[in-house]
């Protein structure tokens, strides 16, 4: 693994997941998977909100997160797309997923609605991967990812976060 573990080279895995709305899958890179096979905690704690741009030429995305959750901020120009980032543990992986497709954002927009009217104490949402509903937005379609909470687990290891690497129990590894 490369030293910032955004790419596992014996595998060509990615650090990053997608959903991709048309056909109701999941990839990494391009790489399909199925997501109901895998274990999965989702990390709210790790959830942004704001804007993201693509150039049209490729390469990386230009992003704007609000300070805070919740935090409403402007539109930094009209190519830019509201959209989310949030850490997840697949199997024990840590991946991120960014979006700012339509059924992504209504998606995640719920299932966070849902995470935090049930939070346990600090402990983290254990998601089951329940499939997408189809649904039509303005003049296309897309899907809504759709999940449910089977229950609420400690931080894994793989989701630690810098405080929890400053604490007396890290001290301890």
């Amino acid at each position: 693994m490369s030293i910032l573990g955004l790419v596992h080279e014996e595998s060509g895995q990615s650090l990053f997941i997608k959903y991709k709305a048309q056909a109701r899958v999941w990839a990494e890179k391009d790489d399909e998977f199925d997501m109901s096979k895998c274990a999965i905690v989702c990390d709210m704690d790790s959830v942004k909100t704001g804007w993201v741009c693509w150039p049209e030429a490729g390469g990386a995305p230009e992003k704007v997160w609000a300070e805070t959750l919740g935090q409403k901020v402007a539109s930094p120009g009209k190519d830019f797309k509201m959209a989310f980032t949030c850490e997840f543990s697949l199997n024990g992986e840590r991946k991120i997923w960014e979006s700012a497709q339509t059924g992504a954002l209504m998606g995640f927009d719920a299932l966070y609605d849902a995470m935090s009217a049930a939070r346990d104490g600090d402990k983290l949402a254990e998601l089951k991967w329940e499939g997408a509903e189809p649904k039509t937005v303005g003049k296309g379609t897309t899907s809504i990812p759709k999940w449910s909470i089977v229950g609420w687990v400690e931080r894994p290891l793989e989701l630690a976060r810098e405080e929890d690497m400053n604490s007396s129990a890290a001290a301890s590894w």
